[in-house]
């Protein structure tokens, strides 16, 4: 008997079935009742139980309970469930960043305002955890939301309230900065905007929200799947109250194609991607250097 009639046969899809919740059921009572025992099944076996949201659409909910994930808030796992548990009054999403190493995601500068604002983010560094989140769009009616894409809404009605006259001022006075910066990076980036999630860092490169995120474009490039440079792009948010966005007001138009264009090398590091010229970025970092003295 062939195995395409084997796989069509209603009795051995019904066994099948069963044998999946059987084992879904063994790891929730696992997960409840030996939680050292299931931690040490998932770090050997967690990568391939994700493979199972984007897979298997009809147990998505079950593997959203069982899955574990490292977060800002402590060095033990977490579940979905524990994570809302634990989420802020005011907090309106569950904020996940994903890239290749937990200690620069958890430092990453991404997390700056979430981290002021005491936000656990999710640390994804798995793979699949790009196409865990592509699938995983809300837990339990709670969005998940990655901090490397626009429109980050951290702030509460009232604060937004507070900070609109402050935020049309900084539209206003860095009107004629934000063109320049734009004109420097026209086939670099869609677009150069105004953040507010920034304390400490002058810019960094977001991404739209269905737009694949830099992560995911350099785990394709790996695979031999390019991107098309219009679907790449981001958009350079920059820090009005950083004294480097400061200082560019009064620079010369060259000087200010010079600083936007290190800001955006600099933007590509943060978010985990290489710099396409290495030896231009060490030239014009020098310059910088050099007028210093």
């Amino acid at each position: 008997m062939s195995r395409e009639i084997l796989q069509q046969n209603r009795q051995v899809t019904q066994i099948r079935k069963n044998v999946v919740n059987k084992v879904l059921s063994s790891l929730k009572d696992l997960l409840s009742k030996e939680r050292s025992h299931y931690e040490t099944f998932w770090k050997e076996f967690g990568a391939t139980l994700k493979e199972g949201f984007p897979g298997d659409v009809a147990n998505k909910e079950k593997l959203q309970d069982l899955a574990l994930f490292k977060s800002t808030n402590t060095e033990a796992w977490t579940t979905l469930d524990e994570y809302v548990a634990r989420m802020k009054p005011e907090q309106k999403e569950i904020y996940f960043i994903t890239g290749d190493d937990l200690k620069k995601m958890s430092d990453s500068p991404y997390l700056e305002k979430l981290r002021e604002k005491n936000y656990e983010v999710l640390l994804l560094a798995d793979p699949i955890d790009e196409w865990v989140t592509d699938s995983l769009s809300e837990y339990k009616g709670t969005k998940l939301r990655s901090v490397m894409k626009e429109n980050l809404d951290l702030d509460t009605d009232e604060e937004k309230k507070k900070k609109e006259e402050e935020k049309k001022s900084f539209l206003e006075r860095f009107k004629p900065l934000l063109e320049s910066m734009k004109e420097a990076l026209k086939d670099q980036v869609k677009e150069v905007q105004i953040s507010d999630r920034l304390t400490e860092t002058p810019a960094v490169l977001v991404g739209a929200a269905n737009d694949p995120s830099a992560h995911m474009q350099r785990i394709l490039s790996q695979m031999g799947q390019e991107y098309p440079n219009s679907a790449s792009k981001r958009t350079l948010e920059i820090n009005p109250k950083h004294a480097v966005i400061e200082k560019m007001l009064s620079l010369g138009s060259d000087q200010q194609k010079l600083w936007t264009e290190v800001l955006y090398s600099q933007a590509l590091l943060n978010e985990g991607s290489t710099i396409p010229d290495p030896k231009k970025f060490s030239k014009q970092l020098a310059e910088l250097m050099l007028k210093q003295q």
